[in-house]
């Protein structure tokens, strides 16, 4: 079954349902409409095989919005009857479950979800702010607790709060969230996420991740995040292909894409990363992380020019994000345009007095600039802090990123417990 959230990328557009089913690769469509008027809603829904275009089941429902969850729970059992799939008792319980009975819990938890996905900090905050209002109106609420610690989890990764205030946050919540429903897959992945970028415990990340896979496998954002852990381990071609699986449950996903284009520039076949990004940009010619990571991928093929022209283009779309900022001063060290570059820099290092900076931003500029004693100093930090972006390091695809194999940074890195 392909996520809701695709199902917009045809919103308004008259194409053919095979068309649709091919794109998707799906064997039956559901389509529908939903009209309000004051508390009141019209839903009509009616599930449509591609194959041959027929009708398998239709129904429409006039109720008010208190129903909502109802209609919800019919509609799915409905499919399923359709379909002729036969449910065991553990999976109508997934089917059926609700997280909250609150409906305005629910919209704000769904506008929650919207920020988020924005993957800006901005995007996070406002995020944070519906999480916290969902919770406040029902306080066993555990999705919002979850995407809670998603929020807070991003912002160091992104910048403004460093990794020691937001982690240890994100995981007070996560243990409210699977006090409340340890069954709750998001709260395990979100944990075998903090358990591999900030604990480095690589180990307890991966039984969280197949905990949340055995609990939720067709979930798409847990494979993608899974693939993660797989890259900073250097199993990059398995990495690749738990990104790949991912796609295949959101085909039309953005991020998804985009990730996969991540994790091949990772494995440092860049032409590949650049196809992907490419082809992703024609479904998002705006998404700025898109934009960033084909930067990346052109970065690794020494296109210099078209990498620059890449990293510009994301920080205008992103705000002047610090982690895509940083990677464009770097481009502009390599490729010789020095006072770019340090004009860029010292921006940053203006910033970082007033907000978070994560450390490995800093600590790549002065590596390039060629100040190693600096460098080392702002590495020093990272693994201090526990910066979220020093996974990437050792390994990375680019030689001009990689953490020196050097006794003393190889000490350094030993000594705060990053190798195990």
């Amino acid at each position: 079954m392909i996520a809701r959230t695709y199902s917009f990328m045809f919103k308004g557009k008259h194409v053919d349902i095979r068309e649709i089913g091919k794109e998707l690769d799906v064997g039956h469509i559901l389509e529908g409409s939903v009209r309000k008027a004051g508390n009141r809603l019209r839903i009509t829904a009616q599930l449509i095989n591609v194959g041959d275009g027929s009708h398998l089941w239709s129904e429409k429902y006039d109720r008010e919005m208190k129903d909502i969850f109802d209609i919800q729970d019919e509609i799915s059992l409905a499919i399923v009857s359709k379909l002729k799939i036969k449910l065991f008792g553990n999976e109508k319980a997934v089917i059926e479950k609700r997280y909250t009975e609150n409906l305005g819990a629910y919209n704000l938890y769904l506008e929650g979800r919207h920020f988020f996905q924005m993957f800006t900090l901005e995007g996070f905050r406002l995020a944070i702010q519906c999480y916290e209002q969902a919770i406040s109106k029902d306080l066993d609420y555990a999705l919002a607790y979850a995407g809670l610690a998603d929020a807070y989890f991003f912002f160091s990764y992104f910048g403004e709060l460093p990794p020691r205030e937001t982690d240890p946050k994100a995981k007070k919540y996560l243990k409210k969230a699977l006090d409340l429903d340890e069954s709750l897959a998001e709260a395990h992945a979100s944990l075998a996420r903090i358990h591999t970028f900030y604990d480095w415990n690589w180990g307890l990340a991966g039984r969280e991740y197949r905990r949340a896979l055995e609990l939720k496998p067709n979930a798409s954002i847990i494979h993608f995040h899974y693939s993660s852990l797989l890259m900073v381990q250097g199993r990059h071609e398995e990495a690749i292909l738990e990104a790949m699986h991912a796609r295949e449950l959101d085909p039309l996903s953005v991020r998804t894409n985009a990730h996969i284009g991540e994790r091949y520039a990772q494995a440092s076949q860049f032409d590949k990363a650049i196809e992907i990004l490419k082809k992703t940009l024609t479904m998002a010619p705006n998404d700025y992380y898109s934009h960033f990571l084909l930067g990346i991928a052109y970065q690794g093929k020494s296109l210099l020019k078209e990498s620059i022209a890449e990293f510009e283009k994301a920080s205008d779309l992103s705000g002047k994000t610090p982690m895509v900022e940083m990677h464009l001063a770097f481009v502009y060290y390599l490729s010789g345009k020095k006072l770019r570059g340090e004009k860029l820099f010292n921006s940053l290092k203006e910033k970082a007095k007033r907000v978070y900076i994560p450390p490995m931003l800093i600590f790549w500029l002065y590596k390039v600039s060629g100040d190693t004693e600096l460098a080392y100093k702002w590495l020093e930090r990272a693994c201090e802090e526990r910066d979220i972006w020093l996974p990437f390091g050792p390994d990375n695809s680019i030689e001009a990123y990689r953490i020196p194999y050097d006794r003393r940074s190889n000490e350094l890195l030993k000594k705060m417990g990053f190798y195990k």
